[in-house]
């Protein structure tokens, strides 16, 4: 974009985490699927960002083994939001 142009504020959009992918303001209002994705995008990021900050001490075994776990988890919720972005044909 150049400075100073007047811009649409659908060329913003938003970004998805998941995949590379860019849906617009348009986009998403005009089909529920998409909206849905980008929401469930946004909880999949804050979850990983509460996860990787709560990363318990090598010593702490049984900690340390319950958020490997929830991390699986997480990565396993990945792997279906991407699977749902393709379906979606992104």
């Amino acid at each position: 974009m150049e400075i100073g142009r007047k811009f649409d504020r659908a060329e913003l959009g938003f970004a998805l985490g998941v995949v590379p992918a860019r849906i617009s303001d348009r986009q998403a209002l005009a089909d529920p699927s998409l909206l849905h994705l980008i929401v469930e995008d946004a909880v999949w990021q804050l979850q990983m960002r509460d996860w990787q900050s709560r990363q318990p001490r090598r010593w702490r075994r049984e900690k340390l083994k319950r958020w490997v776990a929830e991390g699986t988890q997480l990565f396993e919720d990945r792997e279906q939001l991407k699977r749902s972005a393709r379906e979606l044909g992104l």
